[in-house]
């Protein structure tokens, strides 16, 4: 079965979850159908799509937006069951996302399979339902088309797409599904078995409630528990219990219930009782973020948490364990989890320890039931709990040898297969040989390579090969990405812009222009393609007021910019996670920008009290310009407002696509790719489809300033605000010089000038202003938080 691109299909429920599964099929570019239920008690003459229709407008306000762009909505066409079944005919994929209740989804689906056509994909979102019995009855062609589709909400944020296929499943369907869900909507597959929650639910219900439990049994609290099982563990942040109230209480209890009786022969099936102050606190209302209360609550201005002995809220202090506290300075996850496990004797060491070796425990003995290989389970918890590392890659971390010894010990048992693999002389889960990564395989025994994602270019590939790095230094590496291009990753903390930056962007153009590469590319595997300029080198040079340094360190990045923008061969960048002030100034000037879904970008150097100084502020005078010919006459501050607006509020946006709509980037030099792991691929096509076509670098042409009448409207704009109310004194004076760099001032109306000059003005602005004590105390401030600069 050869795999085709879905132009149209349909989500059959439109709640929380299906509307959100609608909006990233819009966003990937397919037509749907969303589908609901006619309302109950229906007046004469009423809305018969209400339900599906009030759904939409609660997705287009949602918060974190289930939509990458809110005119991906305009391909959403919405409907209801009764009358608009006939239109899955038209349809390559329909998605059943209806109530958790088989005989509701039997009976929808005894209709669907009457409608589709013969080569229709048809799949359930099930969380845990066996999927076989959802059709059980239904023609053999339509079983054959049919299988789970485990999409995690939020459906856009969340990387991790569970496949179950159908005892009757065609492998070709499997397949297919897997690469729309990787290629299409940008989705980390995972193959689960039709079992009971399948993987990430399994494992991960599993460690919700041993953590509870053994909470219980060890009489810590409920900030104690997140403050151990964190980020210091590679958990995300929001650790146990405020995750537990992002997702909804009343969600973990129903997913505990209804695995406890499917599970009867699971050794571990009482972890899954519910404790009963979690009972009491559902009876009560107290379901977590969406009922203003749950493990945690606001009153006011400060945060309580649940004493789980009384039932009553108290003032949330911020626990603290030596243990913890020593490991998290060490950045490598790996090593700061075994430096908890190993070297922590405190309790907060203690219950991480016994947490986690439970974890480990369970999971390899669910090894052959709801997978036959570890790596599933892995990427299941990554992309599925947004956990760091997976429990068998934590395994590795800790010492599986020595681990063992300490689980025998404290009476966790080892399940077979793992005394296996070591009696067989195999001393970890995964090995790293020189022909990519191996897991040793618990079910029949020995190492197997890990499948690739072909369309993913490894970075960490690339510098094991003998001729992978070109050139290296602190802060970035020039690689050899193959066939001729050149790939420049940072490695600064943050990806922060230094001189070591700024230098290997200077080698990659100029080893690229005379030694014979096809072009460069500027991408990297981190959260941040770039955070921004390196603040605390330019908060030191202003506290010495060292204006000569800071002076060269500004210009020396402006003219790296320019390099990049005028170079003889194209230069794309690959853009995925945060590309903020500086960080975005670089993709501005590249020849085309490959966007990742998410991606979030924006010039926000005003929330330290700055303008952009490495090209930004010109940048988006040009972009704000382009296409608009020579002879055609626009009002003056029709050039520049919106520009001003975006870099005055340091606008960030929320996708790839709304970075496009934002301004900043040029819709016909950016590609969004919903996979962020196929970005730097992509990008490397396009330098290699621009060196084909004959590149050739762009025209220096001089830009059309707005002057004297635009810089008065704006300032006069800014003054509103302030005698509004809504900006203070500071603020205009950064507006002020953010409008003269913008409009050059007070000048004639429509005057052109060269880039330098816009360069100067960015310049002029940024020293003058990191001279002043406000903008200082914003630095220092935003140092100490430690967090990137955005807003």
């Amino acid at each position: 079965m050869s795999v085709q691109k879905v132009k149209t299909a349909a989500v059959l429920g439109s709640g929380v979850m299906g509307s959100g599964i609608a909006a990233l099929l819009a966003g990937a570019g397919v037509r749907t159908y969303l589908l609901d239920i006619v309302p109950g008690n229906l007046a004469k003459g009423g809305d018969r799509n209400a339900i599906a229709n009030a759904n939409l407008k609660a997705a287009l306000k949602a918060r974190p937006a289930p939509f990458y762009s809110a005119d991906d909505a305009k391909r959403i066409t919405t409907g209801n069951f009764d009358d608009d079944l006939d239109k899955l005919a038209d349809c390559d994929w329909v998605i059943e996302v209806v109530v958790e209740n088989l005989e509701i989804k039997q009976a929808l689906l005894a209709k669907v399979s009457k409608q589709v056509n013969d080569t229709a994909i048809v799949s359930t979102n099930t969380s845990g339902i066996d999927v076989d019995a959802i059709v059980e009855g239904l023609p053999a062609g339509f079983r054959s088309r049919w299988l789970g589709t485990h999409f995690f909400n939020p459906a856009r944020y969340m990387k991790l797409l569970e496949i179950i296929p159908g005892v009757d499943t065609d492998p070709a369907v499997t397949q297919r599904v897997a690469e729309l869900g990787r290629d299409m909507l940008g989705k980390g597959i995972v193959f689960a078995k039709n079992t009971p929650n399948f993987i990430g639910n399994r494992i991960g219900a599993y460690g919700m409630m041993y953590t509870v439990n053994r909470m219980l049994e060890d009489g810590l609290t409920i900030a104690q528990v997140d403050a151990i099982l964190g980020k210091p563990l590679g958990r995300p942040k929001t650790a146990v219990f405020k995750t537990a109230d992002m997702v909804g209480i009343d969600t973990l209890v129903h997913v505990a219930k209804n695995i406890y009786p499917a599970i009867p022969d699971d050794p571990q099936r009482e972890a899954y009782r519910v404790p009963g102050f979690i009972e009491k606190m559902v009876e009560a209302g107290r379901l977590g973020n969406k009922a203003q209360g749950g493990f945690y609550t606001k009153k006011g201005g400060d945060r309580f948490v649940l004493d789980y002995k009384t039932g009553e809220y108290e003032p949330l202090d911020r626990p603290s364990f030596a243990s913890i506290d020593a490991a998290k300075d060490v950045e490598d996850t790996a090593q700061r989890i075994k430096k908890i496990m190993t070297e922590g004797a405190d309790e907060g060491a203690a219950f991480a320890w016994n947490v986690t070796a439970a974890t480990l425990h369970y999971s390899a003995g669910m090894i052959p039931e709801i997978s036959d290989n570890l790596v599933e389970i892995d990427r299941g918890m990554r992309w599925g709990y947004n956990w760091e590392l997976g429990p068998f890659e934590t395994w590795d971390a800790i010492g599986v040898a020595e681990s063992v010894e300490r689980m025998e010990k404290d009476g966790f048992g080892v399940p077979a297969c793992v005394k296996k693999m070591l009696a067989s002389g195999a001393k970890t889960f995964y090995e790293q040989r020189d022909d990519g990564l191996y897991y040793y395989d618990l079910v029949d025994g020995g190492y197997k390579l890990v499948d690739r994602d072909p369309k993913r270019i490894s970075i960490p590939d690339i510098k094991r090969r003998s001729d992978g790095v070109v050139d290296s230094n602190d802060g970035a590496t020039l690689l050899d990405a193959g066939d001729g291009v050149l790939l420049v990753e940072f490695h600064s903390k943050m990806n922060a812009v230094d001189a070591n930056l700024v230098t290997m962007l200077d080698t990659a153009v100029e080893k690229a222009e005379t030694e014979g590469w096809k072009g460069v590319v500027i991408g990297n595997h981190a959260d941040a393609f770039s955070a921004g300029a390196n603040l605390f080198l330019v908060f030191v040079h202003a506290q010495k007021k060292n204006w000569g340094e800071l002076g060269e360190m500004i210009t020396g990045f402006q003219n790296v910019n320019m390099r990049l923008k005028y170079s003889k061969v194209p230069v794309v960048a690959a853009v995925g996670g945060m590309a903020l002030g500086g960080g975005c100034e670089i993709p501005m000037h590249c020849d085309r920008v490959v966007l990742a879904g998410e991606a979030y970008v924006g010039l926000v150097e005003v929330g330290v009290g700055l303008i952009p100084a490495a090209g930004g502020v010109k940048e988006m005078v040009c972009k704000f310009q382009a296409g608009i010919p020579r002879d055609v006459v626009v009002p003056p501050l029709n050039l520049v407002q919106k520009a001003f607006e975006n870099i005055a509020t340091a606008k960030v946006s929320t996708s790839g696509k709304e970075a496009i709509e934002n301004g900043h980037l040029l819709p016909w030099q950016t590609r969004v790719v919903l996979n962020r792991d196929h970005i730097i691929q992509y990008a490397k096509q396009e330098v290699i489809g621009l060196h084909i076509a004959g590149y050739e670098p762009p025209e220096r042409r001089k830009i059309k300033l707005a002057g004297g009448s635009a810089f008065a409207a704006l300032v006069l704009g800014v003054d509103g605000f302030h005698r509004s109310g809504f900006a203070t004194e500071y603020d205009v004076a950064i507006g002020q010089k953010l409008a003269k760099a913008l409009t050059g001032g007070d000048i004639p109306e429509n005057t052109l000038v060269d880039e330098q000059y816009v360069l100067d003005l960015e310049r002029e602005a940024f020293l003058s202003l990191c001279g002043e004590e406000k903008t200082q105390a914003r630095i220092e401030t935003m140092l100490k938080t430690n967090r990137p600069l955005r807003n």
